[in-house]
């Protein structure tokens, strides 16, 4: 995990000018808030790259649920807390979330996370957002504590010579609501919204903060 979280930090230096936190972070703070299910959007390869650094930040024992087929193209994730799930099976749709829930029991004093794409494949930014699969609507109401929180991916080029990235998180949802898949879906809408792109000169809170200050021309 230590030459993971230092491999993952290498790259996204190399490959953006900074890493922009929107919204209620501080919440991350909270023991209660935990175990804790982030469901995100899903637009670009960096996102695992993104959310791996947030975890290494926050100190999150974390998992991630990954297509199987993805997932057997890349064996070694399965070293580092992700497992699959088999989206064309209902039994094995069924497993994974037993599974799921199994993991996240008991996890408030070790911030235990789960990591969750609830649309169930990446959706390019051009594209309309498909219906959410059922498994998160699912899943919650399995679990006996804990919240959801929805979680909005985004990059974007402005006058940086690398690209600006944005990690936003929405509010904290209690499992103990028993949300629907319409709710969890307008949360991650509104997040999204609610966290256009910006000039990260005006930005005061970084998961990646920018290496210097850029004085070139546009």
């Amino acid at each position: 995990m230590w030459i993971l979280h230092r491999y993952l930090r290498w790259r996204l230096r190399r490959a953006f000018h900074c890493i922009l936190k929107r919204g209620n972070f501080e919440q991350l703070e909270d023991s209660s808030l935990y175990p804790l299910v982030l469901f995100s959007t899903h637009s670009s390869w960096w996102d695992g790259f993104f959310l791996e650094a947030l975890f290494d930040a926050y100190a999150m024992e974390y998992y991630v649920m990954m297509e199987e087929k993805n997932l057997a193209k890349f064996p070694y994730f399965q070293k580092v807390g992700v497992f699959g799930v088999d989206l064309e099976s209902e039994s094995g749709k069924a497993s994974s979330l037993l599974y799921a829930s199994r993991l996240l029991r008991g996890g408030r004093d070790c911030r235990r996370t789960l990591l969750i794409f609830p649309h169930g494949r990446l959706v390019l930014p051009d594209e309309a957002p498909p219906p959410f699969q059922p498994g998160l609507e699912a899943l919650l109401k399995i679990m006996r504590q804990g919240h959801a929180v929805p979680v909005s991916l985004d990059t974007w080029f402005t006058k940086y010579p690398l690209p600006v990235a944005s990690i936003a998180l929405g509010e904290a949802i209690p499992v103990e609501t028993n949300p629907t898949t319409e709710i969890l879906s307008q949360a991650l809408d509104q997040c999204r919204e609610a966290h256009p792109p910006v000039d990260p000169g005006t930005a005061d809170a970084f998961l990646l903060p920018p290496k210097q200050n850029f004085h070139g021309q546009t």
